[in-house]
């Protein structure tokens, strides 16, 4: 929250810097008033489960990692790479078919394997992941085939 509040009164000092500028409107004159806005956010690694920093989850996702499902705009959960899913009755299974022709930046394959290493090391112990803790109450999972995948909780 401090960070917009931050940003807020930058851009209104910016705004009001540059209506201060010359009449002639010159741009660079040594006279004017000159406010220079630097912000960083960009990851130390490409690794989320390297660092708790949160530019990593807020550059990444989407942009170069992306999950099973996603939140829409409606707030409904919509298929990524998973193109569909099952729940068991008792709400602890949960069984996601992957999206078939999904290949990495190098071209290789993504397929089952791929989920359950990466959820995996996203459990680990030396990870510092910071969703780590929403992984918890997963007890397993497991390849069922090259497109099919089943998480246990």
């Amino acid at each position: 929250m401090k960070f917009w509040k931050l940003l807020a009164l930058l851009m209104a000092v910016a705004l009001v810097a540059a209506a201060c500028g010359s009449d002639d409107g010159s741009v660079g004159a040594s006279s004017e008033p000159t406010i220079t806005i630097g912000l960083q956010l960009e990851p130390a690694t490409l690794d989320p489960t390297a660092s708790p920093e949160g530019p990593i989850q807020t550059v990444e996702l989407y942009n170069i990692i992306e999950p099973l499902i996603k939140i829409d705009s409606n707030g409904d959960l919509v298929p990524l790479l998973a193109e569909s899913w099952e729940v068991s009755d008792d709400g602890l299974t949960y069984t996601f078919k992957l999206r078939e022709g999904v290949t990495f930046h190098d071209g290789e394959a993504f397929d089952a394997a791929d989920v359950v290493f990466s959820l995996d090391r996203s459990r680990g112990d030396d990870i510092e992941h910071p969703f780590k803790a929403h992984l918890e109450p997963i007890d397993s999972v497991t390849a069922l085939d090259d497109l099919t995948v089943e998480i246990v909780l």
